[in-house]
C-alpha cells in the first residue's frame, strides 16, 4: 500500500538502482586509471572516493568564490554608478 502512495507521490522514488550509478562508477574508474597512469602506482576504490569528495569541496569553493567576487564586482559597479 505504501508503495502506491509513493508511486503517486514521486514514482522515482520506486526505482531501487539510482540512475547516475553507471555514470558515477565510469567517472570513478576514469579517475583511477588516470591516477595510476599518472603515478604509476596502485589506488584503492575508497582513496578514489575521497579524492573524489577532495575535487567536489574545491569545485564548491571556486563557485562559492566566483559568486562572492561577482556579488561584490556588482555592488561596487552599482555604488560607482549611485556616485555618478
Amino acid at each position: 500500500m505504501d508503495d502506491n502512495f509513493r508511486l503517486i507521490a514521486n514514482p522515482y522514488l520506486l526505482n531501487k538502482k539510482p540512475e547516475n550509478l553507471t555514470d558515477m562508477e565510469t567517472y570513478e574508474s576514469q579517475l583511477k586509471k588516470i591516477i595510476e597512469l599518472e603515478y604509476n602506482i596502485y589506488i584503492h576504490p575508497q582513496l578514489i572516493k575521497k579524492i573524489k569528495i577532495n575535487i567536489d569541496n574545491e569545485i564548491n569553493n571556486y563557485k562559492v568564490d566566483k559568486y562572492v567576487n561577482d556579488l561584490i564586482d556588482d555592488c561596487i559597479e552599482q555604488t560607482i554608478q549611485n556616485l555618478i
